[in-house]
């Protein structure tokens, strides 16, 4: 069954998107053209991928979750634009070319990450792709608590805090952050297609969540590692740019060793997860799984 690899899924999305993303109206400013600057830029696309590698392990139409993954990646494209700011992360460059806020200016920056935010919900407010509208409601709600202040804003939060206390901050606080951060987009990029065929509250649902949850954390510890062993020309960004800014990591707490050590654990915990969700189908042949060997074999 694993037929499909991340590449293809770039492909598909890429080309939705592409067709999908509103044209600038000629009197409209800057925004239109900033959002599509940094959208269009590329990046891994793990969150679509992770959408549309769980649809085909359901065998869902993919046509069905086409909006769900523009949708996801819109808010995930929103939230770089809005990290890379002089007033949070300072960052100069994003996926190999510069931040919107320097090709742009920082005022067209924070609107056009606005623009994204609200346009992930107009996207699956509008779609007609055939999903009953109280499933598409339970995909809705889902993004936006992803994305609140108690999903990625607030672990944003958090982690801007955490630059002020450094010396009280411990693994249990990092996680914390990196649940809801970086988790948060990831646990809802994989529940959202799922709604399609099974309740919120089911077993399964919890499986799934718990796998997604240990995913998003397995993610960041690669990347806090990428970002001390890799150069900014493989990264697309500047290497370093978390110890440079302070940040408290996962390996600036315990190393490149032990960080190492840590993924080992989070990715057999994440595979006892999926394996139980997936049982008695065996999750080692899905095509999700082969999205998440892909994604944690990557080098930037």
């Amino acid at each position: 069954m694993r037929t499909s690899s991340l590449d293809c899924y770039q492909k598909r999305f890429n080309q939705f998107a592409k067709l999908n993303l509103p044209e600038n109206p000629s009197h409209l400013g800057q925004v239109y053209d900033a959002l599509h600057y940094s959208f269009i830029a590329g990046g891994k696309r793990l969150r679509p991928a992770l959408i549309y590698a769980l649809a085909e392990t359901l065998e869902l139409d993919l046509a069905q979750v086409d909006c769900l993954a523009l949708a996801v990646e819109c808010i995930h494209t929103y939230s770089l634009i809005h990290d890379d700011l002089p007033a949070m992360d300072d960052d100069d460059f994003r996926r190999g070319q510069p931040a919107c806020h320097k090709q742009f200016d920082e005022a067209t920056a924070i609107l056009a990450g606005d623009a994204l935010n609200t346009l992930a919900f107009e996207i699956l407010a509008d779609s007609n792709d055939g999903t009953p509208p109280a499933v598409r409601l339970q995909q809705i709600r889902l993004l936006a608590a992803a994305s609140g202040a108690a999903g990625m804003v607030g672990g944003q939060d958090s982690d801007l805090n955490c630059e002020k206390s450094a010396q009280w901050v411990n693994l249990e606080i990092i996680e914390n952050i990196h649940r809801r951060k970086t988790g948060a987009l990831i646990r809802a990029a994989l529940l959202m297609p799922y709604a399609l065929i099974e309740s919120a509250n089911s077993d399964k649902t919890r499986h799934l969540s718990n796998a997604a949850d240990l995913l998003g954390l397995l993610y960041q510890i690669q990347d806090d590692i990428l970002d001390v062993t890799q150069s900014s020309e493989i990264l697309g960004k500047p290497a370093d740019s978390d110890i440079n800014n302070d940040k408290m990591t996962y390996v600036s707490l315990m190393g490149v060793v032990n960080a190492r050590q840590q993924a080992d654990n989070t990715a057999r915990q994440m595979h006892d997860e999926f394996t139980a969700f997936f049982a008695p189908q065996c999750y080692q042949n899905t095509p999700l799984a082969s999205i998440i060997d892909e994604i944690m074999g990557r080098d930037k």
